[in-house]
């Protein structure tokens, strides 16, 4: 199902706040007008996402839940990337998973997230590698691990 990038915001916002928010939290999250929140939510009732009573709250459906679990793990996985692989400050972080979120395909956030698992689980959770890459990053030269290994050839 094909959904714009307004459509999965609300999902994630009516997901966060338990399953059920009243239009004017949607529209503070969007930071729209209630009116444009109404009709994201409209478009979003017609898809069967979600169910909304004049003057009442917005309530995710079953599937509207499981599609946004799968948009907030998304968010989470590229946030997480950024955050503890490329070292992005939090703040920018947040701001930078905003822009992207909507646009990676999802072959392209399951090998991130297949990036991250290894990592977690085959280093340790602080490989030598980031820690490089910081060092990189503050010196612009290679550690001296880093050329020690390539002027010996070993990995």
């Amino acid at each position: 199902m094909e959904l714009t990038p307004r459509e999965e915001d609300v999902l994630i916002v009516v997901k966060l706040a338990g399953g059920n928010a009243c239009l004017k939290e949607v529209a503070e999250n969007l930071k729209v007008k209630k009116p444009t929140a109404l009709e994201i939510v409209r478009r979003l009732e017609s898809k069967n996402l979600v169910t909304h009573q004049k003057y009442g709250g917005v309530k995710l459906t079953r599937k509207g839940s499981e599609i946004a679990e799968k948009l907030i793990y998304r968010r989470n996985i590229i946030k997480d990337f950024l955050v503890n692989f490329l070292t992005i400050p939090e703040d920018i972080a947040e701001e930078d998973v905003h822009r992207i979120e909507h646009h990676l395909h999802r072959k392209t956030v399951e090998k991130i997230a297949l990036l991250l698992e290894f990592i977690s689980k085959c280093s340790g959770g602080n490989p030598n590698f980031i820690k490089h890459f910081k060092e990189f990053e503050i010196k612009r030269d290679c550690p001296k691990e880093c050329k020690r290994r390539v002027q010996t050839g070993s990995t």
